[in-house]
């Protein structure tokens, strides 16, 4: 039974803040007690039942690190166009069943990535749907060798690598010729973003395995590494990022009537409208 709601607003959203107060309406007339944020805070988020997330599938990325510590729900409202995980409209078509407990709450692995130099971690983070490394020129390449456990799989040369859970198949996995895999499902999706060769494929990792990115001389030196598109790091030549299966999940709350490969049918196949 949810008594309380933490509502998240990404104010760089059009009309987000008016929509909180929709929200708010709706949750308080039903007898739920609600708080606003607009900034990840774990501690409200520990204090609510739900955590809903105004804005899209990135709001909702931004903020699933302190939700999955927090072991709270994210129920998304979607103010943009693709919203494979921010399950409700700008109509809010749903929201009251949603807060009534007429829903699904689902599950989803999460990548825990880290960053090594000279054999010390200066930076951890987790993702819901990918870590990138990504080169920053045009003109030049990565030079990244991957491995699992203490064998090589292979030497990329390219624009990058991503590394998604299935949840983040249909992001820039997807863009870069991953495969589409079910979000219910486990497993490590190794993605080249326009690698420079003829046998590079995507592989996809049992969750259990460990993986590793070194960077190698000769690559692009303004290549970053990024979690779900937040707060891009620096790399350098040596350094070592660690991608494994997080020991925390993202549970995403859904209406009872959605299903994963409708979307794929609506937002992939059938198009997005303008």
């Amino acid at each position: 039974m949810i008594q309380s709601i933490c509502i998240y607003l990404n104010m760089t959203k059009n009309g987000a803040d008016e929509m909180g107060q929709r929200i708010k309406q709706i949750a308080e007339n039903a007898g739920i007690s609600v708080e606003i944020i607009s900034t990840p805070d774990l501690l409200a988020m520990q204090r609510n039942d739900l955590v809903v997330a105004v804005g899209g599938d990135g709001t909702l990325l931004s903020i699933a690190p302190e939700a999955a510590k927090a072991q709270k729900p994210i129920l998304g409202v979607n103010l943009g166009h693709m919203g494979f995980n921010a399950d409700i409209g700008p109509d809010l078509v749903g929201l009251q069943e949603c807060l009534s407990g007429d829903c699904v709450i689902e599950d989803r692995m999460m990548l825990c990535v880290e960053l090594f130099r000279q054999g010390k971690l200066i930076f951890k983070t987790l993702a819901l749907n990918d870590a990138m490394l990504i080169k920053g020129k045009v003109e030049k390449t990565t030079n990244i060798r991957v491995s699992v456990g203490d064998h090589t799989v292979a030497t990329y040369r390219g624009d990058g690598l991503v590394f998604a859970t299935p949840t983040g198949s249909t992001a820039y996995s997807l863009s870069a010729g991953g495969p589409i895999a079910d979000p219910g499902m486990e497993g490590i999706i190794l993605t080249p973003v326009a690698a420079h060769t003829l046998y590079s494929r995507p592989i996809v990792f049992a969750p259990s395995q460990v993986l590793k990115a070194e960077i190698l001389a000769g690559y692009d030196e303004t290549t970053v590494l990024s979690a779900d598109g937040r707060d891009p790091v620096g790399i350098e030549a040596g350094d070592v990022i660690k991608i494994v299966r997080a020991p925390l999940l993202t549970r995403l709350m859904h209406r009872k009537v959605t299903n994963f490969y409708d979307l794929v049918e609506k937002k992939l196949i059938g198009g997005v409208k303008a």
